[in-house]
């Protein structure tokens, strides 16, 4: 299999998937978002126009009825609309990038140490800090510094990384939230999508700082860390991760945090950012997402083994949570990744 058949295989996946739903089904949240960025960065490396298609409809549907931004969720969507603002070049699609950085700078809750709370504006009762949000408002926050050349942007992820790892970081792994108000959640217990949202907004973070000449000690030490920790827990047998990585053969393999823990990985790996070995584990990753992939009917592929939303909690509440197939964010999760592996040789 070479790295073409990459591309091939993602754009099967997205084709099936564009071919069943419309864009204006799709909600303005985060697990749409991941999708819609997925078919931005295929769109790029294929310059099929279907994809874009795809994701222009399902912004100006938004656009043109309204969006709310009530939480980091709700910051999620912006990262296509910066994408398609920079691919088209036409400003409408500035003004949901324009409310998120809004949103961030004076409106969302924050912790006493100035954390970007994820739910709410300020005074929400929900007052917590969560893995999640390192992604969803992270991947904006440093694509809108290496688009605009603004340091506002490149400069507040920094701030939150620390704030953010000072609180959930143990030895390389973050737990899943702070200050929730969910008792049952163990301090030892990781949640491998949490972390895998770790693993891609620290690549890009160290990718973008190194484009515009800078460094970030404490952000580079604690990517050793976390790579580390990433590669120690790889399923030998699979490449794929568990859904509690840290729980090995007690759960089960989840296929959109595997996706993501390779998708960040890659982007190390294409940037030359890490001297850790990592490619050999980024293709079996990818290999082995392939022959898991479902067929329909007609023999298309289907993302399956997805788990669905997950809030904090103890271990057996992780182990419980159900997998699904043709979820948004798993598919957005393989098709960046595929997107990203079709550049390495192999």
């Amino acid at each position: 299999m070479s790295n073409n058949n990459f591309l091939e295989i993602a754009c099967d996946i997205a084709e099936r998937y564009i071919g069943l739903y419309s864009p204006e089904s799709h909600k303005w949240d985060w697990g749409e978002a991941v999708l819609m960025f997925g078919l931005i960065e295929l769109y790029k490396k294929t310059k099929k126009n279907s994809f874009l298609e795809f994701v222009r409809k399902w912004m100006d549907f938004h656009l043109k009825n309204g969006y709310k931004m009530r939480e980091i969720n709700s910051c999620a969507p912006a990262i296509s609309a910066m994408e398609l603002y920079k691919i088209l070049n036409e400003t409408k699609y500035l003004e949901p990038v324009k409310t998120v950085l809004q949103y961030l700078k004076h409106d969302a809750a924050r912790s006493v140490d100035g954390g970007i709370y994820h739910f709410g504006y300020s005074g929400y009762k929900f007052a917590s800090l969560w893995v999640d949000s390192l992604f969803m408002f992270g991947i904006l926050l440093i694509r809108w510094s290496e688009i605009s050349g603004e340091k506002y942007g490149i400069n507040e992820f920094g701030t939150q990384l620390k704030i953010f790892s000072e609180k959930l970081e143990n030895s390389g792994f973050f737990l899943h939230t702070w200050g929730w108000i969910n008792v049952n959640q163990q301090p030892d217990i990781f949640w491998a999508r949490g972390n895998s949202w770790v693993t891609v907004a620290l690549a890009e973070y160290v990718r973008v700082k190194m484009l515009r000449n800078e460094e970030d000690e404490y952000a580079e030490k604690l990517l050793g860390r976390h790579v580390n920790m990433v590669l120690s827990t790889q399923d030998k047998d699979t490449g794929l991760w568990w859904t509690v990585l840290n729980k090995p053969g007690e759960t089960y393999i989840e296929i959109s945090a595997s996706a993501l823990f390779a998708y960040g990985l890659a982007i190390l790996y294409n940037n030359n950012l890490i001297n850790i070995p990592i490619k050999k584990s980024i293709i079996k990753t990818v290999k082995e997402i392939i022959s898991n992939l479902d067929r329909d009917e007609s023999n298309r592929p289907i993302v399956k083994g997805t788990s669905i939303g997950t809030i904090p909690g103890n271990f057996e509440h992780y182990a419980k949570i159900k997998t699904k197939k043709d979820v948004t964010y798993g598919i957005g999760a393989v098709l960046l990744l595929l997107s990203e592996a079709s550049k390495i040789p192999i």
